[in-house]
């Protein structure tokens, strides 16, 4: 009985401990492969999906006639693919999946033919939240891949120290091998951008980079970029009741950053590519709805390649790509993709709409700025971990919506910038940190799947049975010492 009791503790331990946080969420995902040389779909591309540490295997797929890939329950956090299809180049990509209620896109991936030779990378570089302000001496760096922001770079070179003219590109990557690549552009007193370019032998790309200028705490950025087709399609900010009105900031009602909405269309681009820029600098209680419309030209919002971009004083704060099935074919004016709404009591970004304002707001505080104080933020240093993306969904669940836990976080965000700070800087503790917080971890997918109730049970259960199993091992360790004095035998 006793060899049973320890071994039905360590089968819940192991429970709490490592199956509950593993079985974190899985979602589907889908994208699109194009040839880069001539944009057109794909077909029969070899798609391999594998956990992040690049060697398991979830799934391998394959694109279909309009080289759409598809894939289901791929557990959220990083994953690693591969692209292949004879007589072009291969390439891979590293993502990180967020829960979602809908089909997650990885947008377009192109591959380009194998032959060809060397070919020029070019273009110019510009700030985001303006009309065409150019950007001297930013530090440009080519890596092999999509999503390749870590790492030595492949090239490296700086943009142009003035501006040569508004039509001229400022900086080339030339002799550059054919395949698939990330630039990211580096720039202090701007975030940092990175985006997916190609070379094609014996050919010219060019790409216009729009950095986003560092924000003010509390302050948001989102960038719009697309491709050659459609010519022209627009971004929508829908607001929340501000000072008496509702306000929707577009091309034909720019806003103000100084005066209700308190959000400003920085730049409206109508010639292909973008940037197309929002900035908000003060959100109010409600819930803002981000929305991308087709205006004109040919193509659909789905054969886009639209990817929008999300900054906070932190930097980038989350990426996304238009759906392959986004929009009606053939386009239509007003053919909507809603990309995003922001809770303007909490600031967070979600992809599903709010269902209500937390309880007391004015005390909760921003969580784009102090999602970066979470100590267990700082332990996996990432605040995309999936282990982060439970204990921020327990919080909202069951401490946001009660003043006593609205004043245990606000008390928790005020004390713990010192101890993430720690953290952040000392591997050792960081490892520590992230092996005693599973528990908890655990502990709360349990309540925001199967309740509080049940799970308070379990965690009872758990402890009765831990104090149980060592008063036993204490009792057996006392007898066996007893037993070598000579006081007791059995």
């Amino acid at each position: 009985m006793k060899g049973f009791k320890r071994q039905l503790v360590f089968l819940i331990y192991a429970l709490v401990l490592f199956i509950l946080p593993a079985a974190v969420y899985s979602e589907n995902i889908t994208g699109t492969v194009i040839d880069g040389a001539t944009d057109n779909p794909l077909s029969a591309v070899t798609v391999e999906i594998y956990d992040d540490d690049r060697v398991t295997l979830i799934i391998s797929v394959e694109t279909n006639a309009a080289g759409v890939y598809e894939a289901t329950d791929i557990p959220i956090g990083g994953i690693y693919i591969t692209f292949s299809l004879t007589d072009y180049v291969p390439t891979f990509g590293d993502y990180t999946l967020q829960e979602s209620v809908e089909t997650i896109s990885l947008g377009d991936t192109p591959l380009v033919p194998t032959d060809g030779g060397l070919g020029t990378i070019d273009g110019r570089v510009i700030d985001a939240s303006t009309d065409d302000d150019y950007i001297p001496e930013v530090l440009l760096q080519l890596r092999e891949g999509i999503n390749q922001i870590a790492g030595s770079a492949l090239y490296e070179v700086t943009s142009d120290a003035s501006d040569p003219g508004p039509d001229l590109n400022t900086y080339e990557f030339t002799d550059v091998p054919p395949g698939t690549y990330t630039l990211l552009a580096i720039k202090d007193g701007f975030s940092d951008v990175y985006l997916t370019v190609i070379s094609i032998g014996g050919e010219t790309k060019t790409y216009g980079i729009g950095m986003s200028r560092t924000l003010t705490a509390g302050s948001i950025r989102i960038v719009l970029s697309w491709g050659e087709n459609p010519r022209d399609i627009d971004s929508h900010l829908h607001t929340p009741e501000i000072e008496g009105s509702t306000y929707e900031v577009y091309y034909a009602s720019r806003g103000s950053l100084d005066a209700p909405p308190y959000a400003q269309l920085d730049r409206d681009d109508v010639t292909s590519y973008g940037p197309e820029t929002v900035t908000i600098t003060e959100l109010y209680s409600g819930t803002y709805r981000y929305a991308v419309e087709y205006y004109a030209g040919s193509g659909t919002l789905g054969s886009s390649g639209a990817v929008v971009q999300v900054y906070d004083d932190n930097g980038l704060y989350a990426t996304y790509n238009v759906p392959p099935s986004a929009g009606n074919d053939p386009p239509q004016m007003g053919d909507e993709w809603t990309v995003f709404y922001i809770n303007g009591d909490t600031g967070e970004i979600t992809s599903t709409e709010p269902s209500s304002s937390v309880t007391s707001s004015e005390q909760v505080l921003n969580l784009v700025d102090s999602d970066e104080c979470f100590i267990a933020t700082a332990a996996y240093g990432s605040p995309l971990n999936p282990h982060i993306k439970i204990l921020r969904e327990f919080r909202d669940r069951f401490l946001l919506n009660n003043t006593i836990g609205i004043n245990f976080v606000e008390i928790y965000y005020t004390c713990s910038p010192p101890v993430a700070d720690f953290i952040a800087g000392h591997p050792y503790f960081r490892t520590m940190v992230r092996l005693n917080i599973l528990p908890l971890v655990g502990a709360s997918w349990a309540a925001i799947n199967i309740g509080p109730t049940p799970t308070l049970a379990i965690i009872v259960l758990l402890l009765t049975l831990i104090i149980s199993t060592i008063i036993t091992i204490l009792r057996k360790g006392r007898a066996r010492r007893l037993k070598r004095l000579g006081v007791i035998s059995y």
